[in-house]
């Protein structure tokens, strides 16, 4: 049996629709005639549909939040073994519902309270964006976290130079990383900046990030904005915002749009088309990856307190375009010269391919394989 678990925000179809990051994985077992339980975990903050293909976990997490509360950390050595404790208890209370063999996440959901009620079972975390030696969900001072190694997770990446980048941190990851591939469809692609007009900005503004930063953002794209306002009527772009999955609203964008009147908001629920797109802007978005499959430039934007892009993706992942030109700069070099746009598609895409992968069903089924009492494949 395989179970999977995610939170409600990774729900971007309707609700008629499987979760698109695991929709491949569950065509491969009903193929293969394997038994599987899809569980949603309720997440309050997000305006995506709950799917109605999906087991509920509604009614345990308030239970699973209720114990944490009634249990402080000083009964236990540290939060994952409260959570292993939790995880045995409502085995029993559910008289075994979500027994599997192999617990396959989303964004490390969970991973604690799946071990404890799971206690044999393969936990395999599928990447689901950026992984990199800040990302705390796989790194503590370049190390593998506490919530990784106490509960013997795997990981599942989308290509080899994410594996690199886990792999590179020796110790815990070695063995443990696995190249399962891309959950979307990659197509060779070829374009001409000729067919479009736009640039798609990817926005950032996250709760988590505060104020402050959110902010210093929104002032650098009005600046960026202005300055592409300042370009020939003939060759000034047409500009999609795009709202991050968790935006919950945490900043008023409207001067964004009201001020300037070639840019237009994505609709929440519209599907991405990069060829729809001649350039990305971005601070740091995991779309980057999901334009360059399809030969889209991005350009990085930064500010001295948000240098994520430049830190990552120029210096960590080598993206092999340069970024000294400022943005309305690019663009008017693109228009004027495509050989140069062109150029830059080309590169990106072959970048692309180090951390992309085509799907590989066959890696999947040998992923689901349960381990014996000692950890090795049955």
């Amino acid at each position: 049996m395989v179970v999977f678990y995610y939170p409600a925000h990774f729900n971007r179809g309707g609700d008629n629709q499987l979760n698109e990051y695991i929709r491949p994985f569950i065509e491969v077992l009903n193929s293969a005639g394997e038994p599987y339980k899809i569980i949603e975990e309720p997440d309050l903050k997000t305006k995506y549909p709950r799917s109605n293909k999906t087991v509920h976990f509604d009614f345990w997490l308030i239970i699973i939040l209720t114990i944490r509360k009634l249990l402080p950390l000083t009964f236990f050595d540290n939060f994952e073994s409260r959570e292993q404790w939790i995880g045995k208890l409502l085995k029993r209370l559910t008289f075994s519902s979500f027994r599997a063999d192999v617990v396959m996440t989303l964004s490390n959901s969970m991973g604690g309270f799946w071990r404890g009620y799971n206690p044999n079972a393969r936990i395999i975390d599928y990447q689901h964006g950026i992984i990199n030696y800040n990302q705390p969900g796989f790194f503590e001072n370049k190390k593998a976290p506490e919530h990784i190694t106490r509960n013997k997770k795997e990981v599942a990446v989308w290509g080899e130079g994410f594996k690199r980048s886990l792999d590179n941190a020796g110790g815990y990851y070695c063995g443990k990383v696995h190249v399962l591939g891309y959950y979307k469809s990659i197509q060779n692609f070829k374009s001409n900046i000729l067919q479009t007009d736009k640039i798609l900005f990817s926005l950032q503004f996250l709760p988590e990030f505060g104020p402050k930063l959110n902010h210093e953002m929104l002032d650098h794209i009005l600046s960026v904005l202005k300055s592409l306002e300042s370009l020939p009527p003939e060759n000034r772009p047409q500009v999609v915002l795009r709202n991050h999955p968790r935006h919950q609203n945490t900043i008023n964008i409207d001067e964004l749009i009201a001020n300037f009147n070639f840019v237009k908001l994505m609709p929440e629920n519209e599907e991405l088309k990069p060829s729809d797109y001649a350039l990305h802007a971005t601070f740091f978005s995991t779309t980057a990856f999901e334009m360059a499959i399809e030969g889209i430039p991005s350009y990085f934007l930064s500010t001295a307190n948000v240098r994520q892009g430049i830190d990552i993706f120029l210096e960590e992942y080598e993206y092999p375009i340069s970024q000294l030109q400022p943005l309305h700069e690019r663009w008017l070099d693109y228009c004027l010269d495509t050989n140069k746009w062109q150029a830059d598609s080309n590169k990106v895409k072959e970048w692309s391919n180090t951390f992309f992968k085509p799907f590989d069903k066959q890696v999947l089924l040998e992923l689901i394989k349960p381990l014996d009492n000692k950890g090795h494949l049955t």
